[in-house]
């Protein structure tokens, strides 16, 4: 045997290498949950005996997710569960969930209504992306969690509403989406039309916040906003103008291009974004 080839195989060093690599490999196997189906759902249940919707092969139209499956309570609409079902057209939701995954609902292109329950807490990331012919929705007082982008290219969403009693989100009067405190800008529906103004209570844009607006012509950016996403103007092929308040210590503008305050840096030109151009 040739002798380094042993000293190198009983090397302590590379035993933990093995086991540590070992390790990876057993938990890059995904876990395999079983699954059962009741008409045209898919789902899998939950240590405690809670049904979690994975899949609906229905033929779509108005549906009425119901509130048990097999006997077990539906607690979640799952990730990706109704993924480009192109053919819903509304969708109620039961009291008894809780939870709405990461694009539940989204690419769900002929979706026009979504009624969410008063239990929800969780509204996942991309939940509703691309669902194009979405024209409102009506956040519950439940909901302590919206993912980000949950409402990303909906491009027919007038309004977002939140129920007043929520503790952690708010709505504006046009029907924008922001934290509760309003100094967060989270989404602008994607149906808004004409001139927007960022309130002075807002210091953080979102990225994305106004992406698809194509109806926007102008922002004001208010006097306490500090920090704009690098995508919050994208898409919006009507914006003409962004106008800055003086008081603003970190964005001015200048014949509606958006600079950062002192000049060296163009952020959005007038008619398209300018993708953070340096001087």
């Amino acid at each position: 045997m040739n002798p380094t080839a042993s000293r190198i195989t009983r090397s302590p060093r590379l035993l933990r290498l093995r086991a540590l690599t070992l390790v990876h490999l057993v938990l890059l196997i995904p876990l395999v949950v079983p699954a059962d189906t009741e008409g045209p759902y898919t789902y899998t249940l939950s240590a405690d005996n809670k049904a979690t919707i994975t899949k609906y092969n229905g033929p779509g139209g108005a549906v009425f997710i119901p509130s048990t499956l097999g006997g077990y309570t539906v607690t979640s609409v799952g990730d990706w569960s109704f993924y480009g079902c192109s053919s819903l057209t509304s969708v109620t939701i039961p009291s008894s969930v809780t939870y709405i995954g990461d694009s539940a609902l989204s690419r769900c292109t002929n979706l026009t209504a979504v009624a969410i329950p008063s239990n929800v807490t969780n509204i996942g990331r991309w939940a509703f992306l691309g669902s194009f012919s979405l024209t409102a929705i009506i956040i519950p007082a439940s909901v302590t969690n919206i993912g980000d982008l949950a409402f990303y290219q909906c491009s027919s969403l007038t309004a977002i509403s939140v129920d007043p009693a929520n503790l952690y989100y708010a709505t504006g009067s046009d029907g924008v989406l922001f934290n509760k405190k309003h100094t967060e800008l989270i989404q602008c529906p994607g149906a808004f039309s004409g001139q927007f103004t960022i309130p002075d209570s807002v210091t953080s844009v979102k990225d994305d916040a106004f992406y698809n607006c194509s109806s926007l012509t102008s922002v004001t950016v208010g006097s306490n906003v500090k920090n704009i996403g690098e995508t919050a103007f994208s898409v919006c092929t009507s914006l003409t103008a962004i106008s800055v308040d003086p008081q603003n210590l970190y964005y001015a503008s200048i014949n509606g291009a958006l600079f950062n305050k002192d000049l060296t840096e163009l952020i959005r030109a007038r008619d398209r974004p300018a993708q953070h151009l340096k001087f």
